[in-house]
């Protein structure tokens, strides 16, 4: 019996695998992903309300998207370097 609870306690003791943290990575780049295209989404709907010269987003080439490509560009900038290592 103490054979049992020993082996028992030793594996409960094992670090968790390698896919649990990337798995908490993934959900952390969601949240943020998420956060981020909210903020970046006002960001261009109040910067196609502006005249273009006080416009706040930089364009690629290629002239103007939609608010929402242009929001989904900038989100996708900003949370990449949040997890650069």
């Amino acid at each position: 019996m103490a054979i049992d609870s020993t082996i028992h306690s030793h594996s409960m003791l094992r670090p968790q695998p390698l896919l649990a943290g990337r798995t908490r990575d993934a959900r952390a780049f969601r949240l943020l992903y998420a956060a981020i295209f909210t903020i970046f989404l006002a960001v261009a709907l109040v910067a196609r309300l502006l005249p273009r010269t006080w416009d706040p987003i930089e364009r690629r080439p290629g002239g103007r998207r939609s608010v929402v490509a242009e929001a989904r560009y900038a989100a996708s900038v900003a949370v990449g370097y949040a997890f650069m290592r």
